[in-house]
């Protein structure tokens, strides 16, 4: 059990896309809560530290896997810079990958006492899952938070979630160059749309996308904010041309900005993606959209209700636990065949039930 009367540190180490940090962030938040003498090493990759700014007590590392800590003598840097700067009672893997493996193992043989821990990824689950198809398998699996919470109870760190949003108040003030951008909200309905994915098959098609913002347009009072950077900037500057209540990001909006702008959002949009867990972290409802990949693996957001998911009721659902493998059978049906105006009307139901 650990020693409330002692300053002790555990070490956390996820080190994957943002979306799946995103998910550490309520876990971590509610163990601080509970447990507020308890010194937290995030061990994660760049990008990931505005979800973390609100939460004193956690500091972050940079894990540089593309650049000075890659490969094996990576690893040893990173070994031997946390090893020398922090004195480290626990390990809490979190990602359960090579990488995370041999810097546990070197922890584990320089520091025998320290009590490490991994999470358990059900990877044998998730293979029958895939096999099978969800309606076969037939239940959803542990979600992604208990699995996190389940490794903190091993080393004998016991909480229950406590956690609503990153930010203080539900709705933090926007920053003035932002309102300026945007205008007032006033009486009308924000509703934010995250149209792109890390991968093809968890992409709702762009005409479709299109044909979606057209009649979400035609809505009277809403207003469509665009979420998207680098080469996706393009088509949502496409978009914002095309409709009049459609509006992109600033340049030079980070993602501090957008999480705030988030929590002002009456409803989000978006696929199986990390914007669906931002949104999430702001306490924000999200109608997301799911083609290959499926809420059975354990991946909907925090606080998400399973009745705002849009999805079709295939058989080969899903074909991946991550959507990076292309469609066995070609077509991305799981995609392609979703009604735009099943979006729409999710949307304006989720926006109903705030009246």
């Amino acid at each position: 059990m650990i020693d409330e009367e002692k300053n002790q540190t555990i070490l956390v180490i996820r080190l994957s896309a943002m979306g799946d940090v995103a998910m550490t962030v309520p876990v971590l938040h509610s163990l601080k809560k509970q447990h507020p003498n308890l010194n937290i090493i995030m061990l994660t990759t760049y990008g990931n530290d505005p979800m973390f700014d609100h939460l004193p007590g956690v500091h972050l590392v940079h894990f540089d896997r593309h650049g000075k800590h890659k490969g094996l003598s990576g690893v040893f840097r990173v070994w031997w810079k946390l090893r020398r700067n922090y004195s480290i009672d626990y390990i809490a893997d979190l990602h359960n990958v090579i990488r995370s493996r041999l810097l546990t193992t070197l922890f584990r043989l320089t520091s025998p006492h320290m009590k490490i821990r991994h999470v358990d990824k059900e990877r044998k689950e998730r293979r029958k899952l895939v096999l099978l198809g969800y309606k076969k398998y037939g239940h959803p699996l542990s979600s992604a938070f208990e699995r996190y919470r389940r490794v903190f109870e091993s080393l004998g760190i016991r909480f229950d979630f406590d956690f609503k949003t990153i930010f203080s108040r539900k709705t933090p003030d926007l920053e003035e160059d932002m309102l300026e951008y945007f205008g007032p909200k006033e009486n009308k309905r924000w509703v934010g749309v995250a149209p792109f994915a890390g991968h093809r098959s968890k992409i709702y098609p762009m005409k479709r996308m299109e044909r979606f913002l057209e009649l979400l347009n035609q809505q009277e009072n809403i207003e469509i904010f665009l979420f998207g950077h680098g080469n996706e900037r393009p088509k949502i500057n496409d978009w914002e041309n095309k409709f009049k209540n459609v509006h992109s990001m600033p340049r030079g909006t980070y993602l501090p900005q957008e999480l705030e702008l988030m929590a002002h959002l009456d409803v989000m949009v978006s696929m199986d993606s990390a914007n669906m867990h931002l949104a999430s972290l702001v306490n924000t409802p999200v109608v997301s959209i799911w083609g290959a990949t499926h809420r059975y693996a354990g991946f909907l957001g925090w606080g998400q209700k399973v009745e705002n998911v849009v999805e079709l009721p295939l058989d080969c659902r899903p074909c991946s636990i991550y959507g990076e493998r292309h469609c066995p059978k070609g077509t991305y049906e799981c995609m392609r065949d979703i009604d735009p105006q099943t979006i729409v009307d999710k949307v304006l139901q989720q926006l109903s039930s705030l009246n």
